[in-house]
């Protein structure tokens, strides 16, 4: 059961709650965002960093973006779920 993000949580610390862990993994030298959803694996097929070593400024901001969009899509869920059981 999906929970709504708390007053001063982090959307890392939501999703996290919501069982859904984000972060890079690397295929064929290039690195990758993955979104670990309940088990369900999504691999985002954009490059965050091309070959070598990836360094925690080319992370950040991918990471923390991609963890904004789904404590977002979660809420939005939320909502929708809400105004359904509201309309019955």
């Amino acid at each position: 059961m999906k929970t709504r993000k708390r007053k001063g949580d982090s959307a890392q610390a939501h999703c996290v709650r919501n069982g859904i862990k984000i972060y890079p993994v690397k295929v064929n030298g290039n690195w990758y965002i993955e979104v670990d959803n309940n088990g369900k694996l999504k691999r985002y097929p954009k490059i965050i960093k091309k070959k070598g070593m990836l360094r925690i400024k080319h992370l950040m901001n991918p990471v923390t973006l991609t963890y904004e969009h789904w404590s977002k899509k979660i809420e939005d869920q939320l909502n929708e779920t809400d105004k359904g059981n509201n309309n019955t």
